[in-house]
């Protein structure tokens, strides 16, 4: 995984929660496509590394029994939308990795971790490619606000990470309950931010990007 004081952490940004279509939608998440994409082309451009995260339930995953069936592995609404994707993307399994994946990491820009349930850090390679990217500041965006993106927040701050939440850049299934998890997540630690702010950032820390 490619190193850098900083990494994008780019949560669940699938069909079903992104597109209004989907068996899941976050409502007003296509909304935040315009500046994860932003987030997305400017980390690619500063060789910031991209961490994403995707739902991926079997056909009889028990969250079934409190949610609509959403994201189920190889169907359509499981796929990441394109404007949050880059060239070079591994897809990495719930399990440990074989030589020739660690070797294809290497040279990804974009390391989408597998998971079945809401945190990120379910998947067992999550912690060592935290480690291996060297970043201490993670800037976390995508969906939804009271459940996948305070897990992977309040996960990034149990390692002690500089966490930034990208506002504009993540939405909530309630708009309340995302109101007062973005409180809570803010009194545990986290930064907000806007995608604006992340790219000036990047760009007077990095140079070598002009947007």
């Amino acid at each position: 995984m490619k190193t850098s004081p900083f990494i994008l952490i780019d949560v669940d940004t699938q069909f079903d929660f992104m597109d209004p279509r989907g068996n899941l939608y976050v409502p007003g998440a296509e909304q935040c496509l315009p500046h994860i994409q932003r987030l997305i082309h400017t980390a690619q451009k500063h060789g910031i590394p991209i961490l994403s995260s995707a739902d991926a339930h079997p056909q009889d995953d028990p969250e079934f029994a409190d949610f609509p069936p959403h994201c189920v592995l190889n169907t359509p609404g499981q796929h990441k939308l394109p404007e949050t994707l880059t060239d070079r993307v591994v897809v990495v399994p719930q399990r440990g990795l074989t030589p020739p994946e660690k070797q294809a990491i290497q040279a990804a820009d974009q390391v989408v971790l597998n998971k079945n349930v809401f945190d990120l850090f379910s998947n067992p390679n999550a912690v060592s490619l935290l480690r291996e990217s060297q970043a201490h500041t993670a800037i976390v965006c995508g969906v939804a606000t009271e459940y996948c993106v305070k897990a992977a927040v309040l996960g990034l701050l149990k390692l002690r990470m500089n966490v930034q939440l990208v506002t504009d850049a993540i939405r909530g299934v309630d708009a309340q309950a995302a109101h007062m998890t973005q409180i809570a997540l803010q009194q545990a630690g986290a930064q907000c931010v806007s995608t604006q702010d992340v790219v000036t950032h990047w760009n007077f820390k990095l140079q070598g990007a002009h947007l």
